[in-house]
């Protein structure tokens, strides 16, 4: 251990001492001390040089101090010879005693000397180090020193103590008379041996403390080092990683599937619920044990509202929590993005490891990197990373939402089911993945079911029930109150004919939200709302869907347009944008030249009322894209004979063929456009 000193003793007894050598260097030489000057230190050894032992012959001053020490010490060394030659004559004994004490104090007095031009010659380099040391450990930050920096300090302030103790009492001792200097040396009493002593037992002290420290800060500052290097490795790592997993999110993008959930209407406040608070909704929610079923299938008939309730269970009601992931993705059979259930497994595994990262493990990185795009189109594949995601112990309760299964292609749709239905009667102890699967009462998918609801595991919610249908119907009436009310807000209709068009509306049998949708659009363009309108209009109310599609198409103010751009929507490969859809009407009309397209094309806004004016509710646009209304609306035009709605089939089946084809076709025949 290394020695700690009382500064503060120090510093008081140096305190005297240093005012007065102070006031002799500014009075007797002209000295005046500046902070880091160390000139004062060969003022001082040139005045011990000009006090030495002199001789004066004549004009010349002769220097005889370090010879009579040199004679001194020669006496000295031979006092034995000499005493035992004296010791046989007391008178000669003593004089030769006396002198040999005499010779002694001479050797004590030059060394003496010689300590204080040592002590001068060592403290004036020492004070530079001194500095130097205070900068460069007495900062320290090295955390493992932090203990010993007060030790270190107290060191470091009493050798700048007895530095200044000494190079005062140096400069007191030079302004002494000659007498006095001597015989202070041949008594020791400045003590300059101690005190060079004790300041090299200081500069140990402090080299030891140096060195633990200067070991400390090397050892921190590599530490230091190493962790920005291991944190540079793991953001290049970590970069790369990113760059990877951006490419996967890239290629799982396969479509906008948000848009494609917000083209459903929101919920009424009130409906949704004979859903939620169904007993088997809330058993396959609580539903977080193995052995239990994680598959709940809903069916109903169109238009009864199974893909408003499935925005609602993912925008409002099942949340991600914590311990909650999830997904979703909505079947449309107008989009071929929306028919594929590879691209629907896509979608559900970007939402997933977009919500939990750490689930997205290197392997599946890795088999990016040697499969490429081809990953994201093999349905096996994705399968096959849901499951595995869906195992890890942190993955949580991961649900599924499939929106109108029904609209999925055929192929794709069995082996889906399939799928799901080896996952659930096959082992898989640590899995929470549940599905909710909605779709119209189709046998072909009740079939595929049937296995697992033979096993308990399913959970099928069948909408057509008569309890549910009648739940369902009550909610109906709910929407009905609340579009009633705003017509009649908008239109200001006495009590009596508010409450007469929702009782006319709420006594059809067989309602659907659809079916009340299209029939309050006829109901809204009324041209005058009087009580005789309402009646007329009531008893010619359509009873079906159909029927409410060919009044929509019946009141069009133009029905050749309304065909053709009935015609375009269907046959289009995406969503088309309004003014794309206004570019299709122009070029449809058989201009000859690119000027008369140009001419023929309506500004957005305006094209918006021509496209409600052409093709009423049939046609709604969201986000500035057209779509249709439903489902149904296409089986209407193009007599799908798997639709449940009673199609008449006099209606003309050419609506599927696409007018916009035909025109590129008759441009490709050698008739170009003239500009």
């Amino acid at each position: 251990m290394f020695k700690v000193y009382n500064t503060n003793t120090l510093i008081v007894k140096v305190e005297t001492d240093w005012k007065c050598s102070v006031k002799i260097l500014e009075s007797d030489y002209g000295l005046k001390l500046q902070p880091g000057d160390t000139s004062h230190h060969q003022r001082l050894r040139d005045l011990l040089e000009e006090r030495k032992w002199v001789i004066h012959l004549g004009q010349h001053s002769v220097s005889v101090g370090e010879q009579i020490s040199n004679i001194s010490k020669n006496v000295l060394a031979i006092k034995d010879l000499v005493t035992s030659a004296a010791s046989s004559s007391p008178p000669a004994s003593i004089a030769c005693a006396g002198i040999i004490t005499c010779f002694s104090m001479v050797v004590q007095a030059a060394e003496q000397h010689a300590h204080l031009l040592e002590g001068l010659e060592s403290t004036s380099g020492l004070v530079i180090r001194l500095h130097v040391m205070e900068d460069l450990y007495l900062n320290s930050r090295a955390e493992k020193v932090t203990h010993i920096l007060g030790d270190f300090q107290d060191t470091l302030v009493s050798t700048y103590s007895k530095v200044l103790e000494f190079q005062a009492r140096a400069v007191c001792y030079v302004h002494r008379h000659y007498s006095s200097q001597l015989l202070r040396d041949i008594f020791k009493w400045d003590g300059w041996a101690d005190l060079l002593k004790k300041l090299d037992d200081f500069q140990k002290s402090l080299d030891g403390y140096a060195s633990l420290i200067g070991h400390a800060d090397i050892n921190q500052r590599l530490e230091e080092i190493l962790k920005t290097s291991r944190e540079r490795d793991i953001w290049t790592i970590t970069s790369a990683r990113d760059e990877r997993v951006k490419k996967f999110f890239n290629l799982l993008y396969t479509c906008p599937y948000k848009d494609r959930k917000d083209r459903n209407s929101k919920r009424v406040p009130g409906t949704c619920e004979w859903f939620t608070s169904h007993p088997k909704f809330k058993d396959w929610q609580r539903n977080t044990n193995d052995e239990s079923a994680g598959l709940l299938w809903v069916s109903a008939d169109p238009g009864c509202g199974k893909s408003v309730l499935t925005r609602y269970l993912v925008d409002e009601l099942l949340l991600n929590t914590t311990g909650r992931t999830v997904c979703y993705f909505f079947f449309k059979d107008d989009f071929s993005d929306q028919r594929s259930a590879t691209i629907a497994l896509s979608v559900i595994l970007r939402q997933l490891f977009i919500a939990q990262p750490q689930l997205l493990q290197d392997a599946v990185l890795d088999k990016l990197e040697t499969d490429g795009d081809k990953l994201v189109q093999s349905f096996s594949e994705l399968w096959s990373i849901l499951v595995s995601a869906s195992a890890n112990s942190k993955a949580g309760e991961i649900i599924c939402i499939l929106d109108a299964l029904d609209e999925c292609q055929d192929h794709d749709r069995n082996r889906l089911i399939s799928d799901v239905k080896d996952f659930y009667l096959g082992s898989h102890k640590s899995s929470k993945l549940k599905f909710l699967i909605t779709s119209r009462p189709y046998e072909h998918i009740g079939r595929g079911f049937w296995e697992l609801e033979r096993n308990s595991s399913i959970i099928h919610l069948s909408g057509e029930n008569d309890k549910e249908a009648k739940d369902i119907s009550r909610e109906i009436d709910l929407v009905i109150a609340k579009r009633v009310n705003d017509i009649s807000d908008q239109r200001s209709l006495e009590k009596d004919e508010r409450d007469m068009l929702a009782q006319q509306l709420t006594a059809v049998e067989n309602r659907t939200y659809l079916w009340v949708s299209l029939t309050l659009d006829v109901l809204e363009n009324i041209p005058s709302f009087t009580k005789g309108n309402i009646r007329r209009v009531m008893q010619d109310l359509p009873t079906t869907v159909d029927s409410a599609y060919e009044k929509i198409l019946n009141r069009s103010s133009d029905k050749d347009k309304a065909r053709v751009l009935l015609h375009i929507i269907t046959a289009a490969m995406r969503p088309l944008s309004v003014e794309e859809l206004s570019l299709a009407l122009a070029v449809s009309a058989g201009h000859e030249s690119l000027t008369a397209i140009r001419d023929d094309v309506e500004p957005k806004d305006r094209f918006k009322k021509t496209l409600r004016d052409l093709c009423g509710l049939f046609v709604v646009v969201i986000d500035e894209k057209a779509y249709l209304l439903h489902q149904t609306a296409k089986e209407f035009l193009v007599g799908d004979n798997s639709s449940t709605v009673n199609i008449d089939i006099s209606k003309d089946r050419r609506w599927k063929h696409s007018i916009l084809p035909e025109n590129c076709r008759r441009k490709e025949g050698g008739q170009p456009f003239r500009t």
